[in-house]
C-alpha cells in the first residue's frame, strides 16, 4: 500500500476517533440531564403533586356535578340514573384518567423521596463511571452500525449502558466494557475495507452529532428545566419556589372544595 494512502488512513481514524469522543461526551451529557431532570421532576412531584392531585380530583367532582345538572336541565326526562351516570362517565373519561395518573404519580414519587439515600456521590467513583460510559458509548453506539442488523444489537447494548449508568453500577459497566474490548479486537479487515469504513463511519458520526445538539438544546430550553432554574435562582435568594408553588395549589383546592 503507497505510504500517502496510509497516512491518509491515520489522518481519517484520528478524525474519526475525535468524532467518536465527541459523540460519547455528548451522549453522556445527554444522559445525565434526562438523570438531572428526573429527579428534579420526582422532587417537584412529591412536594407539590400530592396538592395537584387532590386538586384534580376535586374539579373531577365539581365537572361530574355541573355535568349531571346540564344533562338534567336538557334530558332529564329521558335519561334514567343508569344511563346519567354512564354519560357523566363518558364525557369526562379523559379528565378522570388524568385525575387517576396524577394521584398515582404523587404517591410513587413520595415514596421514592422516602427511600433515596441522603449520602453524597463518592467523586472519583463518579468519575470513574463516567469516563467508562464514554469508553462504552463510543464502541456501542448505535450510530456507528454498518447495517440495520449490527444498529438492533447496538441499540440493545445501548439500552443496557444507559440502564447501567443509570443505577450507578460501576462494576458491571467495566464487565460489559471488557466484554465489547474482546468482541471488537478480533474483528479483522484489509486496508481498504478500513478506509471504506472509517469515511462511512465519519458520515454517520457527523449526522449523530448534530442530531444530540439538537436533542441537548430541546432539553435545556423544555418548561421543567426553566422551573429547574427558576427554583436555583429563587433558592439563591432565600425563596422556595415549589413551597409557593404548593401554597397558591391549596388555595386553588380549597376554593374548589
Amino acid at each position: 500500500m503507497p505510504i500517502g494512502s496510509s497516512s491518509n488512513s491515520d489522518r481519517l481514524e484520528a478524525g474519526v476517533q475525535a468524532a467518536r469522543d465527541q459523540l460519547a461526551r455528548l451522549e453522556q451529557e445527554r444522559a445525565d440531564l434526562i438523570l438531572e431532570l428526573d429527579e428534579f421532576e420526582q422532587l417537584y412531584t412529591a412536594r407539590v403533586g400530592p396538592i395537584q392531585a387532590r386538586l384534580e380530583v376535586t374539579q373531577l367532582h365539581v365537572a361530574e356535578y355541573r355535568l349531571r345538572i346540564e344533562l338534567v336541565r336538557l334530558r332529564g326526562r329521558s335519561l334514567s340514573p343508569s344511563q346519567l351516570e354512564a354519560e357523566g362517565g363518558w364525557q369526562l373519561r379523559e379528565q378522570r384518567q388524568h385525575a387517576q395518573s396524577t394521584v398515582a404519580s404523587a404517591e410513587q414519587a413520595q415514596r421514592a423521596q422516602a427511600t433515596a439515600s441522603t449520602q453524597a456521590q463518592d467523586a472519583v467513583a463518579s468519575l470513574d463511571l463516567k469516563q467508562v460510559y464514554r469508553e462504552l458509548a463510543k464502541r456501542v453506539h448505535p450510530d456507528l452500525a454498518g447495517d440495520p442488523s449490527e444498529r438492533d444489537d447496538r441499540s440493545r447494548q445501548m439500552i443496557q449502558v444507559n440502564d447501567l449508568y443509570a443505577r450507578r453500577e460501576l462494576g458491571e459497566l467495566k464487565q460489559l466494557l471488557r466484554k465489547v474490548r474482546g468482541e471488537q479486537s478480533r474483528r479483522a479487515e484489509n486496508p481498504r475495507q478500513r478506509r471504506m469504513r472509517l469515511k462511512d463511519e465519519q458520515t454517520r458520526l457527523e449526522a449523530s452529532i448534530k442530531r444530540l445538539k439538537a436533542e441537548l438544546a430541546e432539553l435545556n430550553h423544555s418548561p421543567m428545566m426553566a422551573l429547574k432554574l427558576e427554583c436555583a435562582l429563587a433558592r439563591s435568594r432565600g425563596r422556595d419556589v415549589l413551597a409557593e408553588m404548593a401554597v397558591q395549589m391549596t388555595a386553588q383546592l380549597e376554593e374548589a372544595e
